[in-house]
């Protein structure tokens, strides 16, 4: 994700190790949008899983149910 250099960057490009820095830097606030990202379309997805077997309830289809609920509790890889 490339940003437009400002008069900081252009002043910082001057002094040495600040490239890395703000290499850093740049990575970093990536790195958290992309994490938020992440969040949201799980959560998004999570509704609707949630959605479905509400509506899967209502028309007792209990093997629905169960497959619904198995891929909500998926186990988590850390």
């Amino acid at each position: 994700m490339e940003r437009s250099k400002n008069i900081f960057d252009k002043i910082g490009s001057l002094i040495p190790g600040y490239r890395g820095y703000a290499d850093r830097d740049s990575r970093r606030n990536c790195d958290k949008l992309l994490r938020e990202e992440i969040s949201q379309t799980l959560n998004n997805c999570s509704t609707i899983a949630k959605s479905r077997i509400k509506t899967e309830i209502k028309a007792k289809n209990l093997d629905v149910i169960q497959e619904l609920e198995e891929c909500r509790h998926l186990p988590q890889t850390s």
